[in-house]
């Protein structure tokens, strides 16, 4: 009876040492393993993201090739219809606060008369334009190079507001290159 007191002892010890060595090793070799997954969790999205940006590089649209179809689309306007989208890009970039934008399309002497820093400017158009414009065109008159456009501005938002009836007057030297003034 000690006998297999002793064997079954013996069984039990060894049973208990090899499941010992089996979790050691397992273990061990775990994070190895584990490692490799995650290693290959990150390339499938490195992968990934690499798709993603070459799609959106095909897609985007170089400045260029933007100023590019802009002429285009200015080529094929009529007149009027130019001097909307003049008007339109005037008064989108005071509507985005891109004051710099808008004033650099001013002409040179009215500038020098009513608006001598791009700060004056600023200043005068955020009391005198609404944030958001509702743009109607109400007339267009040529008068040798310059084009007189009178638009009735109100707001998009604040319908308590009134409206402001301006008159700009442009002079377009080129496609897309042109000069505004309006009415103070």
């Amino acid at each position: 009876m000690k006998d297999k007191t002793t064997i079954l002892l013996t069984i039990a010890m060894l049973t208990l040492l090899v499941c010992n060595i089996a979790l050691y090793a397992n273990k061990i070799l775990s994070p190895s393993i584990h490692n490799k997954s995650i290693e290959q969790q990150y390339q499938d999205y490195l992968e990934q993201r690499i798709a993603q940006e070459q799609e959106q590089e095909d897609v985007v649209v170089s400045d260029e090739e933007m100023a590019d179809e802009q002429l285009k689309d200015l080529k094929s306007m009529g007149e009027e219809d130019r001097m909307y989208t003049y008007i339109h890009t005037f008064l989108s970039y005071i509507e985005s606060s891109d004051y710099k934008s808008a004033y650099d399309l001013l002409y040179p002497d009215f500038k020098e008369q009513y608006f001598k820093t791009q700060a004056d400017f600023e200043e005068y158009v955020k009391n005198k334009y609404p944030q958001f414009m509702r743009l109607e065109y109400k007339s267009i008159e040529r008068q040798g190079e310059y084009y007189i456009v009178s638009v009735l501005i109100s707001s998009e938002i604040a319908t308590n507001k009134p409206s402001l009836q301006q008159r700009f007057v442009l002079h377009e030297n080129d496609f897309n290159d042109f000069e505004i003034s309006f009415q103070v």
